[in-house]
This record gives C-alpha cells, structure tokens and sequence, in this order.
C-alpha cells in the first residue's frame, strides 16, 4: 500500500525515537543500521532533500556532513534534542483541517520543509519528552530538522568529560577552602556564587559550543562538600574545645579556659619564656602525721585541704601547676596574661593561709594534729609549656623563680612566718603594707635574695 508513496518520495527515512531508561524521548537517531545497510534518520533525510545534498558524509566519528552543513556526532550517532519553546512551536505549525477548508493558505508552506503528522492521543502520537509528557512526535521531529539545519548537537565528547571532571574537583576543593577560611555567613555566599557560576559555564559550553556538559553536578557537589566540609569542621572543633576543657579545667581558672577558647590563637604551648609569679604550698610536720593516721583518714582529709587550695588558686586566675605529696605548685600570668598578676598572686596566699589556718580546726585536722601551711612565692622569667611525651603532657613551668618559691616556702621555718616572698613580688604590688625579713641565701640561686612578708602575718 505504501508503493505510490515510495515512487514518489525522494528518499526514505526511518522516523525512530531515542527512549532513556525513564520513558523520556531525549535523542533522534540520525542514522540507523538495518540489514547491514544504513539509512538516515528521518530528521536528517528530509534536511539532505531540502539542501539538495546527494549523500550524507561521515568524517571519522566525530562528524557528519552535508555539504558545507557539519554537524558534531559521537559514535552512537545520535541528536540530542533541544525543544522549541511553546511560541516557536504555535509559529510554524498549520492545521491540516485549516488547509484543506481553504481557511490557511499553502503559500505560507510553500518552499518549506513540510512534516504531516498528527497531535490525538487516540493515534498514540504523544510521547514524554524533559519537561513535557504529551508532546507530538511531530513537533519532535520538527525540533530535530530545526537542530540540523542549525548545524546544532549536543554531544559527550572528550572535551565535555574533561570538563565534568575538572568542575567537579574545582568544586570540591573551592568547598574545602570555603570552608577552612572563611566564617559561615561569607562561606555560604562564596558557596552559592561558586555554584552558580559552575552552573552558567556549563549552560554556556552547551548553547554556544555545544558540549553536553552536566550542569547540575558541579553545583551540587560544590554544595554538598561544603555542607560536609562545615559538619566536619563542626565535630573537631567541639571535640577540641572538649579536649581543652577536660584538660585544663581542672588546673586553670574557667575565665582562663572560656578565653583559650573563644581565642585559640592566643595559647602557644609549645614553649615561650613569660613574667611569672610562683606560689608554691607546704605543710608542717606532715610526714610525721602520715605515719600516725589511717590511709582512709588520709586521703579524706587531703581531698579536702586540696580541694579548698586548688579552688582558691583558680579564684585568682593561678594555674595550678601539680600537687606533689601535701605540696600545691602554682602560678600566675601564664598560660595567658594576666593584669596584675603579682597582686592576685599575694590575694591568693593570703586567701589560703586564712583558710588553712580554718581548716586546721576542723575535726579531722585537730584531730591529727594538720601543722600550718608555709607559703612562699618567687616573681621573675620562666620557660612554661607542654612538657611530656606520648600521650601524657603537662603544662608546666621551669626556670630559676619556680626554684626561688620552693625556697621561700621553706625559709618561712627561719623567720617563723607563714607567707614570704621575694622583693621582685613585692615590686610588682606598690602600696602594699609590708614587713622585711631580710636577705637570704637560697640553694640552687647564686645571688641572695630580699625576703619580705605581709605585715601582721
């Protein structure tokens, strides 16, 4: 039945449709290979007619020709179709019924190439296209001779993969970097300009050089390894600021830990010399007591004095250093400065002498007989820092002014005092009322040393 057709015809296409995995018509085969012979598409037929071109040229795989009309194709030779929008379609489409009730003219057709076809659904004439599920395949096949005419395909070529690949790491890393160096508000901006310009440099290298790039993958990725770059940076500084706070919450004022904090930068741990004042703590005739009392008795009475110690330390900003046997080590204005450190330093040995000497009569203490606590305190340089190896470090401090503490701690027997301390402290505290003791030889200092006390302790 199709015999007068084909008598007449000038060529024969094979009008077939590309189907993704979704149902969705996205290609145009522009050739078709049946029985070891290959025809053209019917697209491609009609525009070689209409262009009066004899034959169609494939140069390599990467090209088909008509003519001086070249078109870029991969090897599976197929077009990928870009829809006419609504206004173009109403534009160049006639009704059959218009034309032969006499209602449109032919000579709007005339010298065109002229695609019949119909738009009922009963006739199964409608296919999904992106964006539009009831499209003709007509006006499908009207969108594909318009492409090649326009000498218009949209391929993966080697190019287009390069460019995938290079957008995805660039995204990857602009991500990275967005999210390393800058605060959230001006990260989110840069992400979301980042994208966007991901996203028009794909759609530029599709409409002006025809690659068929992903547009959306970069972008997406961009986005996607901020978001995860952000959590990550969330999670290690809390589990850093958890580290900090467990390890120097215990020997630190909370002022001190809040500050390190909320200013990470301003903590150096890995050693500098600093102006430190030096309290170091011991107590009277304690090995004798220890020899006298229960372990039990002990260790209640020594969490309590210790307990009572270290907080007033950290109440005025000193950092404790460790506790060795019945002994506190402590100083001031380290690891982070602290405005008038030698007066807070003073503040606290007075604070503690007032609470050791209550704490001797509490029952326990009375009852074993807890001796005076003896203070001494050393102003001067020091080397602090992380000291320590594998997994066990101590912020410390180390110099000639922890050993001029421990000295004057014990220089308290001498003067039958319980607080002494060095002219250097006392410099550092103008206007305090003060009681000379004299100068005094310190082992392990080769210079003697002005011992002074607070007047009336």
């Amino acid at each position: 039945p199709f015999a007068p057709l084909l008598d007449q015809s000038a060529a024969t296409g094979v009008m077939a449709l590309g189907l993704d995995g979704a149902g969705v018509i996205r290609d145009v085969p522009l050739l078709v290979a049946l029985t070891r012979a290959a025809f053209g598409g019917l697209a491609l037929e009609a525009a070689r007619v209409s262009l009066g071109y004899p034959e169609i040229v494939l140069a390599g795989d990467a090209r088909l020709g008509l003519g001086s009309l070249s078109l870029p194709i991969d090897g599976r030779a197929l077009l990928r179709l870009h829809a006419q929008g609504a206004a173009a379609e109403r534009a160049r489409t006639v009704r059959a019924a218009a034309l032969l009730d006499g209602t449109a003219s032919a000579e709007g057709i005339a010298g065109r190439i002229v695609l019949v076809g119909s738009s009922s659904p009963a006739l199964g004439a409608l296919r999904a296209v992106p964006g539009n599920p009831y499209r003709p395949s007509v006006q499908i096949q009207a969108d594909a001779v318009g492409q090649i005419l326009a000498g218009i395909n949209y391929i993966r070529s080697p190019a287009a993969l390069v460019f995938d690949g290079l957008a995805v790491i660039a995204a990857v890393l602009g991500a990275l970097v967005a999210a390393r160096r800058l605060p959230v508000p001006a990260g989110v901006a840069a992400i979301a300009a980042g994208a966007v310009l991901l996203a028009g440099a794909a759609a530029l290298l599709v409409l002006r050089g025809g690659w068929l790039v992903d547009p959306v993958m970069p972008a997406v990725t961009m986005v996607v390894s901020y978001l995860l770059a952000l959590a990550g940076s969330y999670w290690r500084a809390r589990r850093e600021r958890a580290q900090i706070r467990r390890r120097f919450g215990l020997y630190m004022p909370p002022a001190v830990v809040e500050r390190i904090l909320s200013e990470p930068g301003a903590l150096r741990l890995g050693g500098e010399i600093r102006p430190i004042v030096a309290l170091f703590t011991d107590i009277e005739g304690f090995t004798a007591l220890t020899g006298r009392c229960r372990p039990d008795q002990m260790i209640t009475l020594l969490d309590s004095y210790f307990g009572g110690v270290c907080a007033i330390v950290l109440d005025h900003g000193g950092t404790i250093d460790k506790i060795v046997g019945d002994a506190v080590h402590c100083f001031f204005n380290a690891p982070l400065d602290l405005a008038d450190y030698g007066r807070h330093a003073i503040d606290c040995a007075q604070a503690i002498d007032t609470f050791t000497q209550s704490f001797r009569r509490t029952p326990l203490a009375a009852e074993l007989g807890l001796g005076q606590t003896r203070i001494g305190l050393h102003a001067g340089d020091a080397v602090v820092g992380d000291v320590g190896g594998g997994e066990r470090f101590d912020y410390t401090a180390h110099g000639e002014v922890m050993n001029g503490a421990a000295r004057l701690q014990e220089a308290n027997k001498c003067f039958g005092t319980r607080i002494c301390f060095s002219a250097e402290v006392a410099a550092l505290c103008p206007g305090l009322a003060l009681r000379a003791l004299g100068p005094v030889e310190l082992r392990g200092i080769g210079h003697p040393v002005e011992a002074v006390t607070i007047d009336g302790a």
